[in-house]
This record gives structure tokens, sequence and C-alpha cells, in this order.
């Protein structure tokens, strides 16, 4: 897989339109309609970290307001990793994520504390902090986001480093929209994703990094050996 040289909505739309026999305006609608489909379905499903799109920003709290919108600063939010409060001249901890039934079950009593917030939650487009903020504090909030939609063919495909598997998908995608078989594109984008993530780990000098763990271990035993419980193993071809 190359990762290192990006790629643009035009050169994908190029490539999804390789052996078209025509291409009007209905076609180059129908391509980028399903490229864009094509994404929204392979960024749904398991996140490698290559495929993350992760960023920083910081956010102001309000004085007595405990609520953030947060999706009005963070419109394309996935995923939160860390919240902490910034200080030039003081050390704040960084806030501990709550499930949203748990904060309220830990704090529905305490909704009139104030003071630096130590706990966040996240719900519709809500982030809840406790306490309620005393003062402005600046969060600085590390997340991960969803790929910009690409529209003019310039704009960068989001993420990087999966071509063959948004085209391979697009075309699968296309084809229905032109009356033929729809399928499980889900299904689809998972198994193009593994076949790719297969091929990349196996490809001529691929390190791999860790495996996974197996509950049982069996050790061949050549004769004359002993095995776990002390018996020495005989070879059954020698007469004795």
């Amino acid at each position: 897989m190359d990762r290192l040289n990006p790629t643009n909505f035009g050169e994908i739309k190029r490539r999804c339109a390789l052996g078209l026999k025509q291409y009007t305006g209905e076609d180059n609608l129908i391509v980028e309609q399903s490229i864009r489909d094509a994404i929204n379905v392979i960024v749904q499903q398991n996140d490698f970290d290559w495929m993350l799109l992760r960023d920083d920003t910081t956010v102001s709290t309000v004085q007595g307001e405990r609520k953030i919108l947060i999706y009005d600063f963070l419109p394309a939010l996935k995923d939160i990793y860390t919240v902490k409060p910034q200080a030039t001249n003081a050390f704040f901890p960084t806030l501990k994520f709550l499930s949203h039934a748990n904060f309220m079950r830990s704090f529905i009593e305490e909704e009139y504390s104030f003071g630096l917030p130590a706990f966040y939650t996240l719900y519709g487009h809500t982030m809840e902090l406790h306490p309620t903020p005393d003062q402005v504090y600046q969060l600085k909030i590390s997340y991960c986001r969803w790929p910009n939609e690409p529209i003019h063919d310039d704009d960068l495909i989001e993420p990087q480093g999966i071509d063959h598997v948004i085209v391979a998908l697009a075309r699968d995608i296309m084809n229905a929209y032109q009356g033929g078989t729809s399928t499980d594109f889900t299904s689809k984008a998972r198994q193009y994703l593994n076949n790719s993530i297969k091929d990349d780990r196996s490809r001529a000098g691929a390190v791999k990094c860790a495996r996974g763990f197996r509950t049982s271990q069996t050790k061949r035993i050549t004769p004359g050996e002993f095995d776990q419980v002390g018996n020495k193993v005989l070879n059954p071809w020698v007469r004795r």
C-alpha cells in the first residue's frame, strides 16, 4: 500500500471511470457520489492507526455553564481522545471521561458545584463538564474526525493509502446506481479492507509487531525426551 503519495479526487474519479463506454454528465454524478458513498462506508469499519484523521483544537468554557455544544466547534467529530485544561503558569490534570449514565448517577446532586472541571461526558451534540466551570478555561481537545467530503478534483482523498479499496467499492456502488446488482456494501468494504491489510503484511520486508495470543500450545516431543509429567517418551518404531 502506498501511503506516501497523496491522491486527489480527480485521480480516483479517473480510475473509477476506466472501462466505461461513455462518460456523460449523469455518469460523472454517479461516479462522484459512488466515491463519497464508498469512503463513508469504509471509514465506519475497523479503525487502523494509519487511517485515523487526528487533530487538536481549543475550546473556551463559559463561567457558570457546564454544557458545551461541541459539534458547533467540531462538526466532523468522530471520537475524543483527551480533554485537558490549558494554563501558562499551572499544571492541570486531564479530564476523566464518564459515560452519560455514570456521569448522571455520580453528579446528579452536584449540579451547582463549581471549580476546575475534572470530568466530562458526551451525549448528542453536547459535552457536559463537572464541576461547573467557575471561570473561563481553555480546554485542549485531542480528537479524530470523519473525512472531509471531496467536492473538487484537486481535493485530497481522506483517508490516504487505500485508493484501490475506495475504487473497488465505488465501482460496486456505481454498478448498483446504474441498475446492476445491489449488495451489502458494508460487508464488501470489510472484505476489501481485510484483503488489503493481509496483502500489506505479507509484502517483502514486512515486520509483524505483534501476534494474537494462543490459549494453549502443543510442544512436539522427540523420542528420548521427557514429557510434562516426567515419563520418558520411547520411539514406537524401535523393537524392545
